[in-house]
């Protein structure tokens, strides 16, 4: 049987970890759509399952934006 647990990492403005949340997920994209909830408090979550690093999702910042 294959382990659903994924980690979802909060990333500060700072790069430094802020906080984690371990949870089973049907899939990556469940995994996903979840970390994309997160990002309203902070700058960055990382998605991982295992050793597995399903994917990275950054906060849009308009002051980032390039003109």
């Amino acid at each position: 049987m294959e382990d659903r647990t994924y980690r979802l990492y909060e990333v500060g403005a700072d790069g430094r970890i802020r906080g984690a949340l371990s949870r089973s997920f049907a899939d990556d994209a469940e995994a996903l759509a979840e970390a994309g909830h997160l990002l309203t408090d902070v700058s960055a979550v990382e998605i991982w399952q295992t050793d597995r690093m399903v994917g990275r999702l950054d906060r849009y910042e308009p002051s980032q934006a390039t003109a």
